[in-house]
C-alpha cells in the first residue's frame, strides 16, 4: 500500500485523494457512509476499544463493495482496512496470514489527515451541478462522462482513447463496453497497437478532451474554476506519460487539461 500523497501549492492536484466526499442527504446513514465517517471519530481518540466501529461498518458492506467504498481508485480501502482491523489484524481479504503492518497503518493515518486537510483547505466543492455533485473529479478521463467520436460513444474519454488505441474492429467493441475503466486499460493493453500510435497519443488524447468538453457545457466552467494553476494528475496508478506521483511522470494528461483550458479562455477573450 503506497503512502497517500497530496499536492503542493501552487500546484493544483486532480486526484480522488484531494476532494471531499460528496454530502449524503439521507436521514440514516448506510455502511458505505459511516466507512467514510467513523475512522475520523477513531483517530481523534485511538483507543483500541473504539476500533470496534469502523470494523463493524466496513464489515457490513458486501464483499463486491468495498474495494472502492473511499471513493479512491487509486488507493482503494487500503487505508480503511489498517484503520478498521489494526496492526496485527487479520483482514478477511488477505487470508490467515496477512496481517495489517505497523506501517500500513502508519500511512492510513497519514492518508486520513491529509484526507481532512485538504477538506480544511480547498474551496467548497459546489460540483457542476450543485452542492453533492462530484465536482472535479469529473476533469477526470475515467470519470463517466460519455463523449462520442466519429459517431462512437464511448462511457468515458478512458474507454476511447483506449479503445482508439487498437485497429482491430472487434477488439475495439470489446474495449468500449468494458464495465469500468480498469478493465478498459486492461483489455486495451490485450489488444493490438494501432500503428503510430505511440507518437500520436497526446493528440488523440487532447481530440477527445476537446470533445468532452464540446459535448458537456457544464464541465469547461468546471475546468476554469482551476485559474491558472498547473494541474496536476496526481494518481499512483497512472503511466508515467499521463500522471505525476512518487514515482515521477510527465503529467500529459493535466498538461492537455491546462491547453483545453487555455483554449477555452482564449475563445471567451475574442482572441
Amino acid at each position: 500500500m503506497a503512502a497517500p500523497r497530496g499536492v503542493r501549492p501552487p500546484a493544483f492536484g486532480l486526484s480522488a485523494r484531494i476532494v471531499g466526499l460528496p454530502p449524503r442527504a439521507i436521514a440514516r446513514p448506510t455502511s458505505p457512509d459511516r466507512c467514510r465517517e467513523v475512522p475520523d471519530a477513531f483517530l481523534a481518540d485511538p483507543d483500541e476499544a473504539r476500533r470496534t466501529a469502523p470494523r463493524t461498518a466496513y464489515l457490513e458492506i458486501p464483499e463486491t463493495q468495498r474495494r472502492y467504498v473511499l471513493g479512491d481508485m487509486d488507493a482503494e480501502d487500503g487505508s480503511l482496512v489498517a484503520v478498521a482491523f489494526g496492526p496485527g489484524g487479520t483482514p478477511p481479504a488477505r487470508g490467515s496470514n496477512a496481517r495489517v503492518t505497523e506501517k500500513e497503518h502508519g500511512y492510513a493515518r497519514e492518508y486520513f489527515a491529509e484526507r481532512d486537510a485538504w477538506a480544511a483547505r480547498a474551496p467548497a466543492d459546489e460540483g457542476i451541478d450543485g452542492p453533492g455533485e462530484p465536482g472535479l473529479l469529473a476533469l477526470r478521463n475515467d470519470f463517466p462522462v460519455p463523449v462520442t467520436v466519429d459517431g462512437t460513444r464511448y462511457p468515458t474519454v478512458a474507454h476511447a482513447y483506449r479503445a482508439l488505441s487498437t485497429d482491430d474492429p472487434e477488439r475495439r467493441e470489446i474495449v468500449r463496453v468494458a464495465e469500468n475503466p480498469h478493465q478498459t486499460a486492461r483489455l486495451g493493453r490485450e489488444s493490438p497497437r494501432r500503428r503510430g500510435r505511440a507518437g500520436a497519443r497526446t493528440a488523440v488524447m487532447l481530440r477527445l478532451l476537446r470533445a468532452e468538453f464540446e459535448q458537456h457545457p457544464d464541465l469547461p466552467e468546471l475546468l476554469l474554476s482551476t485559474g491558472d494553476r498547473t494541474i496536476l494528475y496526481d494518481d499512483i496508478g497512472s503511466p508515467s506519460c499521463w500522471g505525476r506521483h512518487e514515482a515521477g511522470g510527465r503529467d500529459w494528461a493535466g498538461r492537455l487539461l491546462e491547453v483545453v483550458r487555455a483554449e477555452r479562455c482564449a475563445d471567451r477573450a475574442g482572441i
